[in-house]
């Protein structure tokens, strides 16, 4: 059975969205977003338990829990375009996957004496988005006030934060929680321009990002690629599952 997330079962959506990478995409955008029309957001029941939720939003879903077939009716019904789910929801008809790769939990940073490192808030958004989109040429021509007006409003809910370094007065490194709840945080669009690589401050940031994290006791996931794992599992990472992308 499914249902859409109202306040009297707003803490079943909690309780299956905790200790989750995928579960705490679902839960912080319900946070942030949960009066927006444009969100819609649904869990699933079985036997009277909560087993499975999905977020969409802009035809954009993630997918937590295991396999449902009410799930799946669910997004092809609603017109869900791209899907993120872990591989415990496995591809299904209608689904043309186009990629994967692993789900890692921080399991220990290192203390790290990296002092090049500030805090960006909703008013120097502007600043950092030629850095996020240098590495992905599918959004690079996407409109900046579409992804200002949704990561701003994240940053003032508190279920973002940002990290980033500046060299000449220019921003050249980025890393930033994806999603955040009371217990989890996801780590994404860690950034370098190019000709500042191999500098260390990818991994300065995200050792600052990631300790700052665990002293607040949340759980800490990146979900990455395959070829740039072992870059996070240098950082203490250690890959406990897989996700995978797709596109209907």
């Amino acid at each position: 059975m499914l249902e859409a997330v109202r306040p009297d079962n707003a803490p079943d959506l909690a309780f299956i969205c905790k200790n989750d990478n995928f579960g705490c995409r679902i839960l912080s955008a319900y946070n942030t977003f949960g009066g927006d029309p444009s969100l819609v957001t649904m869990l699933a029941y079985a036997d009277g338990a909560p087993v499975g939720a999905l977020s969409l939003k802009g035809g954009s879903a993630v997918v937590c829990g295991a396999y449902n077939e009410e799930i799946a009716d669910c997004l092809r019904f609603l017109g869900a375009r791209e899907i993120f789910a872990p591989e415990s929801f496995p591809p299904f008809d209608g689904v043309r996957e186009s990629s994967r790769g692993p789900v890692a939990a921080l399991q220990a940073c290192a203390p790290v004496g990296f002092d090049k490192a500030e805090r960006i808030d909703a008013e120097t958004l502007r600043e950092i988005y030629p850095v996020i989109v240098s590495d992905l040429p599918e959004i690079a021509n996407q409109p900046f006030d579409a992804w200002y007006v949704e990561l701003s409003h994240r940053l003032r809910h508190g279920n973002a934060r940002i990290l980033a370094v500046k060299d000449g007065g220019s921003i050249v490194a980025t890393a930033m929680t994806a999603a955040e709840t009371d217990a989890v945080a996801v780590i994404g669009f860690v950034r370098t321009l190019a000709a500042y690589r191999h500098r260390g401050y990818a991994s300065g940031v995200c050792r600052l990002l990631g300790n700052e994290l665990l002293q607040e006791h949340k759980t800490v996931y990146i979900c990455c690629d395959a070829a740039v794992f072992p870059f996070y599992k240098k950082l203490g990472y250690r890959q406990i599952g897989n996700w995978w992308y797709g596109k209907l």
